[in-house]
């Protein structure tokens, strides 16, 4: 098994080297009209990970972000569609459970950094339906997958049993 595959969702490969392709391309290595960076914060350090950058929230934050996505969706690789998914949840799941300051969400214009006033807020929702079910379904496919050692498939999922305490 490829050890740069991060995992197959919805039958496409979601790829640790398609972030580092983005930065390529994004930094002008690959293109000929180089300028104005799409994700400027996106660095050399947060793709090729030392056991100590590994256990950097913010890294993670960055890499995996809407801007990340909205950069690999200008790439037009239609192969990239999971990967992109895959970086949208992950960036709303960070934003929900990340809510620090009360004008955190007004001043940054993300509805997703609000404080939780009410047990009925949407996110609580997204979280345990959208979220949740994505997680599911990525799991359910990751065993599935032929050719691989029990080891190899539960690489390929984020969560495995704990996730069915929630569902």
């Amino acid at each position: 098994m490829d050890l740069t595959v991060l995992c197959l969702f919805r039958g496409q490969k979601i790829q640790w080297t398609d972030l580092i392709s983005f930065m390529e391309w994004d930094q002008g290595r690959h293109r000929t009209t180089p300028g104005l960076r799409f994700a400027p914060k996106l660095t050399h350090e947060h793709l090729y990970l030392t056991p100590g950058l590994r256990m950097k929230v913010r890294l993670a934050a960055q890499v995996m972000s809407n801007t990340v996505a909205n950069g690999l969706e200008l790439m037009k690789r239609k192969e990239l569609g999971s990967a992109i998914l895959f970086l949208r949840k992950v960036n709303k799941f960070f934003d929900c459970l990340n809510v620090a300051r009360l004008d955190q969400g007004t001043r940054s214009r993300n509805e997703n950094l609000k404080p939780y006033t009410s047990e009925d807020d949407p996110r609580f929702e997204w979280l345990l339906k959208d979220f949740l079910g994505f997680l599911t379904e990525w799991a359910t496919e990751g065993e599935t997958i032929e050719g691989l050692t029990k080891k190899e498939k539960a690489s390929c999922v984020l969560v495995g049993k704990p996730l069915q305490e929630f569902t």
